[in-house]
């Protein structure tokens, strides 16, 4: 029976071949958006759930809460490692750290072959235990157990030796660690929230450091650190211990403001947004948005299926009643017709796995993603792609199904072809559905772009054009004074300045102690590490007081700059109140001598916050980067004359560099990848419920072909005419605008209030929107409309 129902489908398609082929195109592009948009959800759904431990894993982090001030921690403290593990082993059952030196570039060299390296880590030895990252070579149980030793991965070894084998060989990082190669590791997958290139083992720290590795230091906290939980242990258990642990080891000025959590490993790259992330994070909330756009597009073309299909009852009236004269049941029309629905559908999913495979390179270059055809034949995901088709064909399909197989044979063999009033209220409002989404879309693409050009448009309180930085080097630092009057004595040059983290992107927090508080008490705040020339080469405004000054000495010592909101929730009065006010530092009993215009330390995705620059004259392990402002028009230059300093003062160390403007702009990469994502679909979206409008509008005309005959005989222009056709499909288009207007509203609104800074709700965003629709609605009807125009009225009456 089915084998009839489907040979009897597939000759009702190729007779209909401008339906069938109307249909496909709208399925068909609904189903290539709808499943790019999986494949990228699916993806970033799926970063570090490999890993064979993933239920049971957490990465561990911190929030310092001193009276609104302090910060929220990815990373931890060195001893906290060792002090869990010694006091809960019944419940921890491996804990492994990442750290960097707070410096995510090192220089790596293997004989004469030397490059600038991130992903390079020192690691505890429990990493490939708690990690499923495979070695190549090497034993995980204990190649990353003693001193001097490196894994690298397979890229690494290919660059560095070629297809020799590397373990045993010498490698020298930053021009002064010599390590010997203990094994070769597979490349980390890219669904990952960071993806080590290097990992070296943790116990040569103590080369640095000494024999307990900064055992005694509570506060100083720049390992990532992550733990895994016995079997069957739940993680409130563990986090029921953590008051306990922190009042047992933490000074008594940080214990009662100090507060540990556990983020699951699978939850780190769409939910941890913390400060000294290894790396940016993506949001979740952006995923929902997609996922909404990827059934509302869905949605659409399913709509214009539906459509179609009783748009074009009458075609098929005549074949109903005289199947069911010749016996045909209810139940055999309906599944006789959704057999067709199915068939077209499954066509369509058949045609869009070949052209996901062919867009998938630019969908790629569009999304930043590494998505494979591979993943197109992936068991889970084809089986959803079945179901979906299946689900989509039996869905579009089952209102038509049951209205044709409703008609009465006696009315449709006299001509008649059931209830027209029904068929076309039903029809325009799925017309009123298509528009009402795509115009909702069209609101929400405007706003969201104007909302992430706003971020990345808005002033920073820094003038970051023409700043090139370049990574800081220990035997650079050494000769500071001799390079920096090298690199200012170029012409091009226009200042220069040194600085412990990126201005714009990241910080340090230490610890204060300001007018009133107790002496033996301390407040974390946010912190930049600079010398005298950072304010005037980032361009900072100073409100009140001086800068920085080379010529008095004390400075390092004696004097700090704080921002307009640190003096504010203070409660010292005016900026000009707040000089001299005590802030005393580890460097020294300093005090306020300016006050700095409030400005973006960190991305717009975080509001300001209280902050301070303090300035050290010893350069050493604070400075991280060298920044450098190029007077404008003169890059090349500049550029030039930077490498051959640079090549002077450390020969062994490659030149690298970035434009600061630049650094700053890949912050925002999530939020450009899903402008981009939004704008793409939305208009695909558009484009759908435009080819839906068109065959509408041509089944409308054919269905009217006597009529326009007719008015075309008795005089009517074709202006009228025009209007005639028009009227109808522009008015639905018009209600569907009013009627996804309010709903723009309440979700773009309830969107924009997650931002830190965001733009109002801007009402020309629905104008266009609306003006957008109707056009593009009058372009798609206008082909029909000069059709009948030019349509002779003779033919028009002989039709049939």
């Amino acid at each position: 029976m089915w084998k009839n129902y489907l040979k009897t489908a597939w000759r009702s398609l190729l007779r209909d071949k401008l339906y069938t082929l109307i249909n496909l195109l709208g399925l068909t592009t609904g189903l290539i958006s709808f499943l790019f948009i999986s494949l990228y959800v699916q993806d970033e759904w799926s970063y570090d759930r490999y890993h064979h431990k993933v239920d049971r894993t957490y990465r561990l982090w911190e929030i310092l809460d001193f009276e609104g001030a302090g910060e929220r921690s990815s990373s931890m403290q060195f001893p906290v490692t060792p002090a869990l593990m010694n006091d809960y082993p019944h419940l921890i059952e491996e804990m492994v750290r990442f750290f960097n030196f707070q410096r995510p570039v090192f220089t790596v060299q293997v004989e004469d072959i030397k490059f600038n390296e991130e992903g390079i880590f020192f690691a505890d030895s429990g990493a490939f235990r708690m990690f499923n990252w495979p070695l190549i070579s090497g034993d995980p149980e204990t190649v990353l157990a003693q001193p001097n030793t490196i894994v690298i991965d397979e890229d690494m070894a290919l660059k560095y030796f070629g297809t020799a084998d590397p373990v045993g060989k010498d490698i020298l990082i930053d021009g002064g660690i010599q390590l010997k190669v203990g094994g070769v590791m597979k490349r980390v997958p890219a669904q990952t929230h960071f993806q080590p290139k290097a990992l070296i083992s943790f116990i040569t720290l103590r080369n640095f450091m000494g024999p307990d590795i900064a055992g005694q230091n509570w506060v100083w906290n720049p390992c990532w650190t992550y733990l895994t939980l016995q079997e069957g242990i739940d993680e409130k258990e563990l986090l029921d211990q953590f008051p306990e642990f922190i009042v047992k080891y933490y000074p008594e000025f940080m214990a009662g403001q100090t507060s540990y959590y556990l983020m699951p490993l699978a939850d780190i790259h769409l939910d941890s947004h913390l400060e000294y992330e290894i790396r940016p994070n993506h949001e979740r909330s952006y995923l929902y948005i997609l996922l909404a756009i990827g059934f509302i597009i869905l949605l659409i073309a399913a709509t214009n299926f539906t459509n179609l299909a009783t748009a074009r009852s009458a075609r098929r009236a005549k074949e109903v009643g005289m199947r069911k004269v010749l016996g045909a049941q209810r139940s055999q029309l309906i599944s006789q017709f959704l057999s067709e629905s199915v068939l077209l559908v499954f066509v369509a999913v058949f045609l869009s796995l070949l052209l996901l495979e062919v867009l998938m390179p630019g969908f790629n270059n569009l999304s930043s993603k590494e998505l494979v055809s591979s993943d197109l034949f992936n068991p889970s995901f084809l089986g959803t792609v079945l179901l979906c088709g299946l689900g989509l064909g039996l869905a579009a399909g089952l209102y038509p199904a049951v209205y044709l197989s409703g008609f009465e044979p006696v009315a449709v063999m006299k001509g008649g072809s059931g209830s027209m009033k029904g068929k076309q209220l039903f029809r325009r409002v799925l017309v009123v559905l298509q528009f009402s989404l795509s115009a909702a879309l069209i609101v929400g693409t405007l706003m969201v772009n104007r909302q992430f050009e706003f971020m990345q448009g808005k002033d920073p309180g820094f003038d970051e054009a023409s700043v090139v930085v370049m990574g800081g080097k220990q035997p650079i630092l050494q000769r500071f004074e001799a390079f920096r009057t090298e690199i200012l004595a170029h012409p091009s040059i226009e200042n220069f300045t040194v600085m412990n983290d990126i201005i714009g992107e990241d910080h340090n927090v230490f610890e204060y102690n300001y007018e009133g508080m107790p002496p033996d008490r301390w407040q974390y705040l946010p912190t930049l590490i600079v010398d005298e020339m950072f304010v005037s080469t980032m361009g900072l405004e100073i409100v009140a007081g001086r800068d920085f000054n080379r010529e008095i000495l004390s400075d390092d010592t004696a004097g700090v700059l704080v921002n307009e909101t640190l003096v504010r929730e203070m409660g010292w009065g005016t900026p000009q109140d707040a000089l001299g006010q005590r802030m005393t530092t580890p460097h020294g009993q300093e005090r306020v001598i300016g006050v700095l215009k409030d400005f973006h330390y960190v991305s717009l995705n975080e509001p300001i916050r209280p902050f301070v620059l303090d300035m050290i004259k010893e350069q050493g392990f604070w400075i991280q980067e060298f920044a450098v402002r190029i007077k404008p028009g003169e890059n090349e230059a500049a550029l030039a004359h930077l490498e051959e300093v640079w090549t002077s003062f450390g020969p062994q160390f490659p030149f690298e560099y970035f434009f600061l403007e630049e650094r700053l702009d890949t912050l925002y990469q999530g939020q450009n990848t899903l402008r981009i994502l939004v704008g793409l679909f939305s208009i695909v979206a558009i484009v759908i419920s435009c080819i839906g409008l068109f065959a509408l509008t041509s089944l409308s005309v054919e269905q009217r072909t006597k009529e326009i005959g007719v008015r075309k005989i008795l005089g009517a222009s074709g202006f009228s005419l025009v209007q005639l056709i028009a009227k109808e499909f522009l008015g639905l288009v018009f209600i569907a605008f009013i009627i996804a207007t309010p709903f723009a509203y309440w979700a773009l609104n309830n969107w924009l209030s997650s931002f830190a800074y965001s733009i109002d709700f801007e009402w020309s965003a629905v104008l266009v929107a609306g003006v957008l629709s109707l056009l593009i609605s009058a372009i798609t009807i206008s082909y029909h409309a000069w059709r009948v125009t030019k349509t002779d009225p003779v033919n028009s009456l002989r039709y049939e």
